[in-house]
């Protein structure tokens, strides 16, 4: 398996972008560390991803329960000042 430092993205093809998955499991073993995969790609599984309209509601929800926090470059307008 080709490891690589950025650890810290989702695996779209399991057996080539599970980064450090040897280590990991060992590291499970030893109970260094808990790791709960994110797959995003699976091929030949269905996706089972939320709708644009859920994903608004799921945003309208935290906001309006003051669990959102926006960055504070979040709303800055594109293009010259």
């Amino acid at each position: 398996m080709t490891t690589s430092p950025d650890a810290r993205r989702s695996a779209d093809v399991p057996d080539q972008d599970y980064l450090y998955q040897d280590e990991l499991r060992e590291f499970e073993k030893t109970g260094v560390v808990r790791v709960v995969a994110a797959l995003s790609r699976v091929p030949g599984q269905p996706r089972t991803g939320k709708s644009q309209a859920d994903a608004d509601a799921w945003l309208t929800g935290l906001r309006a329960g003051n669990r959102y926090l926006e960055d504070i470059w979040g709303g800055v307008p594109a293009g010259p000042a």
